[in-house]
C-alpha cells in the first residue's frame, strides 16, 4: 500500500515522485512502459488528480517520464534513477534501557546512510505482538523491504515467511525458525569451539567456566554446544561446565538503578570459581565481567584466572580497562553482519530475487591479546 505523509515539509508531489523514481528503479516501472493511469495513481497514493499531475510534470522535466496526450505516461529513462532513495525498516529487540540499543541503531544508520537509502528503525521491545505491529506499520507505510533482528525465543516466523511474499525480508543476528528467510549469523557454534580451544589447549588451562545468558536465542544454543563440541574432541569434558544466568535482564535491572544484583551475583560467581577450581572464565557480555567481576574485586582474588568475552568492533571505554586487565576480547562485527543484511535486502528489492546459501561470519581474537 502506497502512502504519502500529509503535513510532511516535503511537498505531496515530491513524495509521489520519489515513489515513481523508486519504483523505475526497483523494476516496478520498466522502460518503455506505462504507468497506471493518473485517477489509479491518485486513487492508490489518497491525493487529487492535480498532485499526481505535478508529480508527473515535475518527471517529465529531468526526461524520466513522457507523457502521450490523451493515452498514457510512459517511462524513457531509468539511469537517473539509480540513486533514488529506497525506504526500509529495520525491526529489533533491544529497549533504550541498554547501552546496545543505542549501537544497534548506530550500526544501522551508517549502514543505510552509505546506500544512499532511508531507514527507519523501531524496537518490538522483545515482544512478539509489538514485532508484527510494527511490520504491519512499516510496510502500510511504504517500506520496500524489512531487516529483522528477532525477539528471544520467536514465535513469528509463518508471519514474516507470508509477510516476505509482499515485500522481501532479511534475518540478522538470530536464526528465524521455520522461517526459510535468508540469514545473516555469527557461526556461534565454530566460535564456540575455537573459544574452547584457545582456552583449554593453547593457554593450557586446567578448567574452564562459561557463563552464558538463559536468553533462548539461537546464538547461545549454538555457542554452547560449539563449547562443549570441542572440549568433548579435546577429551577435556570434565574440565568445562557451562551454566546459564539471565545476564541480559541482570544488565537491564542494573541500568535502571537496581545495583543490589551486585550484591547476588557477584559473591555467586566467585563462590564458583572457588569451588571448582576454574582458572579460565568465558562469559559473552563484558558489562557482566565488569559489574561482577572487575567492579567488586572479584577479579582481584584469582590471580591466575584468564578471562574472555565478546566484544563489539568501536572503541568502548569500559572494554579497554578490561583490556589493560588481561581480558580476552573475541570481536564481534555487528556492523558487518549488519551491513551485509542490508545488502542482501537491496538486492532482494532490485533484483525481486530472494538471496539463498547466506555464509555465517566468524569472530576473531582482537589483535595483540594472543598470548
Amino acid at each position: 500500500m502506497a502512502a504519502v505523509i500529509n503535513g510532511n515539509k516535503v511537498p505531496l508531489y515530491s513524495q509521489i515522485a520519489l515513489a515513481i523514481r523508486q519504483r523505475i528503479r526497483t523494476g516496478v516501472y520498466l522502460p518503455g512502459q506505462a504507468l497506471p493511469s493518473l485517477r489509479d495513481l491518485s486513487a492508490e497514493f489518497k491525493v487529487s488528480l492535480r498532485v499526481v499531475q505535478l508529480a508527473v510534470h515535475d518527471l517529465e522535466k529531468t526526461g524520466i517520464l513522457a507523457s502521450h496526450h490523451g493515452k498514457s505516461v510512459t517511462v524513457m529513462e531509468t539511469e537517473r534513477c539509480e540513486r533514488a532513495a529506497i525506504l526500509f525498516g529495520f525491526i529489533q529487540p533491544y529497549t533504550s534501557s541498554l547501552a546496545f540499543d543505542s549501537q544497534v541503531f548506530h550500526y544501522a544508520g551508517q549502514v543505510f546512510n552509505h546506500l544512499d537509502n532511508f531507514l527507519v528503525t523501531r524496537s518490538s521491545e522483545g515482544r512478539a505482538e509489538q514485532e508484527r505491529e510494527v511490520a504491519r506499520h512499516l510496510l502500510k507505510n511504504g517500506v520496500q523491504g524489512l531487516l529483522l533482528w528477532p525477539i528471544e525465543n520467536d514465535p513469528n516466523a509463518k508471519f514474516f515467511a507470508d509477510l516476505a511474499r509482499q515485500i522481501p525480508v532479511v534475518v540478522v543476528d538470530r536464526l528465524l525458525e521455520k522461517s526459510g528467510l535468508p540469514s545473516v549469523i555469527f557461526d556461534s557454534y565454530e566460535n564456540g569451539r575455537a573459544i574452547c580451544r584457545h582456552m583449554l589447549k593453547k593457554l593450557r588451562r586446567q578448567r574452564l567456566l562459561a557463563v552464558i545468558d538463559n536468553l533462548k536465542i539461537s546464538p547461545y544454543q549454538a555457542l554452547m554446544q560449539g563449547l562443549r563440541d570441542e572440549a568433548d574432541a579435546l577429551g577435556r569434558t570434565a574440565d568445562l561446565t557451562v551454566i546459564q544466568l539471565p545476564i541480559s535482564e541482570t544488565l537491564t535491572k542494573m541500568a535502571t538503578g537496581f545495583a543490589a544484583q551486585v550484591e547476588i551475583y557477584a559473591p555467586y560467581i566467585e563462590r564458583l570459581l572457588r569451588e571448582g577450581g576454574y582458572d579460565a572464565l568465558f562469559c559473552p557480555q563484558g558489562e557482566f565481567v565488569d559489574y561482577f567481576m572487575v567492579e567488586p574485586g572479584v577479579l582481584g582474588k584469582f590471580a591466575d584466572l584468564r578471562l574472555g568475552i565478546l566484544c563489539g568492533t568501536e572503541a568502548d571505554p569500559n572494554l579497554a580497562k578490561l583490556q589493560e586487565l588481561g581480558v580476552l576480547q573475541w570481536v564481534v562485527d555487528h556492523p558487518q553482519m549488519i551491513s551485509r543484511g542490508a545488502d542482501l535486502l537491496q538486492q532482494w528489492v532490485l533484483s525481486r530475487q530472494p538471496p539463498k546459501d547466506v555464509a555465517p561470519i566468524t569472530v576473531t581474537l582482537k589483535k595483540g591479546h594472543t598470548p
